[in-house]
């Protein structure tokens, strides 16, 4: 079986933790699924629901791609914006995958207003300077939403150890 038209392998090349100068990661172009190891860009259809938003023309709707892949689908699913690192394919698998989790997630485009990159007051402990989010009040930053299942969830927040999750206003961003 051939691969999506959008299939972008090159996001998988190189992990950021193992390649320290690839930080943060291979960004995708696009908004997608991203699926074990696989990203298929993902169209977000203005004015419909996200079970609704739809993946290359012959994977169908997006809810229903989930349903085939025994994933959660949009409803059931935390949105979290991803500032650098936590966007990167690569990044998201090494961690899913080191805690027995399922890398099936939805990341979707977004202009965020409010809230861009920073710069922290530590080092990571695996020698680079992450990206933070910080406020930028009146300024909006092109950033990703992770729509992340229960598990993914969990193994975001207990890889970040460093940061305190915040609830955004949903006016934030159309898809948060």
């Amino acid at each position: 079986m051939s691969a999506p038209e959008f299939y972008v392998d090159d996001l998988f090349a190189d992990d950021p933790l193992t390649r320290l100068r690839t930080y943060p990661g291979r960004i995708p172009p696009t908004s997608g699924l991203f699926a074990d190891g696989q990203f298929t860009r993902l169209d977000v259809v203005d004015g419909e629901p996200a079970e609704a938003w739809v993946l290359d023309t012959d994977l169908g709707r997006l809810d229903d791609h989930l349903d085939q892949l025994g994933a959660a689908p949009m409803s059931e699913r935390y949105r979290v914006i991803a500032v650098s690192f936590n966007a990167a394919p690569s990044q998201l698998h090494r961690k899913f995958v080191n805690h027995a989790v399922r890398p099936v997630t939805p990341l979707t485009l977004a202009d965020v207003t409010g809230i861009g990159p920073g710069v922290p007051t530590h080092i990571n402990r695996n020698g680079y300077v992450p990206a933070v989010p910080i406020a930028v009040p009146g300024e909006t930053s092109r950033l990703f939403v992770l729509w992340l299942d229960e598990p993914q969830h969990e193994i975001l927040d207990a890889t970040e150890r460093n940061y305190d999750r915040r609830l955004l206003p949903s006016t934030t961003s159309p898809w948060c």
